[in-house]
């Protein structure tokens, strides 16, 4: 499916989302399967994720809505129990999903858990919220040419120094100088060794030597190795992504996504499993007169297909839950661990224009970017597991937006309201899926979202606790060529009542200025609201 299809199904359902609200969904889930959608009561927040689900399905086996009931105390309206009574299992739609999942573990399953804070998430959802906790990749088993060879070959043409950035990429994650016999060694070089070279094996270490060390970049892919390595005396390592000229760079990337490709066949994630009940299997109390049998958990004939029940199951890789808030007399607010292993995105957004083509009714206080979206066709929608690899990575491509980050968790720490390596790794993981999804997407945009949604989520409070922390972080937002307003550390409110005069009194009414004062205007427009709310009512949140 091309992105422009993706969109255009979203208008032919009656639904207007900005390319930038459906995208950032996207790599959301793909991040972290567990979403949050925020905002004011019939602003689209379940539509949009219902109407996501159903592009990416082939029927609605896949997906389900459950609405959330304020009775919910404990995990068995989400994994169900075990009747002792009769001695079966009293299944519910979530348990039914995730064992559909299991069967189907190719294609994408949706649970939409509609206005889940009615009750307390922490109750209800406990064991959902540690189980994916526990994902892990296991080591590379990519350890012989027999398992390379299991999975890839290198194509006719493919040079050395192909192989050879292949044989960065696998041994040396972290990009440290490493010896060039080191790099010969590995697999990918051996296996091209073996699949082109044809020469005096005495030839083989000094042709690998100047594959590295020439330096001529008139012959493209065949010397990329001199133009991607740098280093001495016999010890390489990887320029770093952002120095390279724009053709090294898309040499790089291609390569990249082939190793990448390759890696994901030798990586398995493990994690842990919930019981359900201490017998070998249950069958469950309700019968499917109309069910595929083709389900690995479904047994009998027609009509009377069941469930049945296994001792323990793990959370799907494959199940994508996005949960929708409402905030009033009625719910419930978010503990610090919600929140830290969600992506909270807030619906706010009504746009009169986009439904009555109407310049009068243009909704002006939207910062979407509509390059901020897929470059040309979709992706499967498939998790990509956060860990320390991509901070590492994140620093190496994109330093100055890593940086902003790290002076932003620097800021909050005098305040102890710093976030800890879960957001990092999330927020760089992120990031780095926005830009290889997309090569019109921006980093700075990225990195924006990411403050938004990862970071402000968790700041509540009163205006003694909150107001410095958040002008600290409002600071580091400017752009710097900001001269109307200065970077420091802390603010009185008479100060702060001048920057909303910098804006007009109000930021939403010129996103034009937004943009111009800060380089992360999302983040900075919630802010000045936030602060804004400490000032008039003395506590803030970010679910409004």
């Amino acid at each position: 499916m091309t992105s422009e299809d993706f969109y255009t199904k979203f208008k032919e359902k009656g639904f207007l989302y900005s390319k930038e609200q459906i995208y950032n969904l996207f790599i959301s889930l793909q991040t972290k399967p567990f979403v949050i959608l925020s905002g004011i009561s019939g602003s689209g927040k379940s539509k949009i994720i219902e109407i996501f689900a159903e592009i990416l399905s082939e029927n609605d086996s896949q997906y389900e809505l459950v609405p959330v009931k304020p009775n919910w105390r404990d995990n068995r309206n989400v994994f169900g129990y075990h009747n002792l009574v009769n001695d079966t299992y009293s299944i519910t739609p979530i348990l039914k999903l995730i064992l559909k999942a299991h069967s189907n573990p190719d294609k994408p399953y949706f649970l939409i858990l509609d206005e889940m804070n009615l009750a307390k998430v922490e109750q209800y959802f406990a064991d959902f919220l540690s189980l994916i906790e526990t994902r892990r990749y296991t080591p590379s088993s990519i350890g012989t040419i027999s398992d390379l060879k299991s999975v890839f070959s290198f194509p006719a043409g493919t040079s050395l120094s192909e192989a050879i950035i292949m044989s960065c990429l696998h041994i040396n994650p972290n990009n440290v100088a490493m010896s060039i016999g080191d790099y010969r060694s590995d697999i990918f070089s051996t296996l091209w060794k073996e699949t082109f070279f044809n020469g005096d094996p005495a030839n083989w270490t000094p042709q690998y030597r100047t594959e590295i060390n020439q330096k001529d970049s008139s012959s493209l892919p065949s010397r990329l190795a001199g133009k991607l390595l740098e280093g001495s005396d016999g010890s390489y390592k990887l320029k770093n992504y952002d120095t390279l000229d724009s053709a090294s760079q898309v040499a790089f990337d291609s390569i990249k996504t082939t190793y990448e490709s390759i890696k994901s066949q030798f990586f398995d994630i493990k994690q842990h499993s919930i019981q359900l009940h201490s017998n070998s299997v249950l069958k469950s109390n309700d019968s499917l007169p109309a069910y595929n049998s083709g389900d690995a958990f479904v047994q009998g004939s027609y009509p009377n297909y069941s469930y049945y029940v296994p001792q323990e199951i793990e959370i799907p890789l494959n199940l994508f839950v996005v949960g929708t808030v409402n905030v009033d007399e009625t719910t419930h607010m978010f503990s610090p661990k919600v929140l830290d292993r969600s992506n909270v995105i807030e619906m706010n957004e009504v746009n009169l224009e986009s439904i009555l083509n109407k310049p009068e009714y243009s909704n002006n206080d939207n910062l979407a970017d509509d390059n901020y979206f897929f470059a040309t066709d979709i992706a499967p929608l498939k998790i990509n597991l956060s860990h320390t690899a991509h901070v590492i990575e994140f620093e190496s491509q994109f330093k100055t937006q890593f940086d902003d980050i790290f002076k932003i968790n620097e800021s909050l720490k005098k305040y102890n309201k710093h976030f800890g390596y879960r957001v990092f790794n999330e927020v760089s993981n992120y990031c780095l899926n926005a830009i290889s999804q997309s090569s019109s997407a921006n980093i700075t945009v990225a990195t924006d979202i990411q403050i938004l949604q990862k970071i402000l989520p968790k700041l509540h409070g009163s205006a003694e606790q909150l107001f410095n922390p958040l002008m600290s972080i409002l600071s580091l937002c400017l752009s710097n060529d900001s001269n109307n307003l200065s970077a420091q550390s802390e603010y009185t409110e008479e100060e702060f009542e001048n920057i909303l005069n910098d804006l007009n009194n109000g930021p939403g009414e010129n996103n034009e200025q937004l943009n111009s004062l800060f380089k992360y205007p999302r983040t900075a427009k919630k802010i000045i609201r936030m602060i804004q709310n400490l000032m008039y009512n003395g506590f803030t949140s970010f679910i409004e």
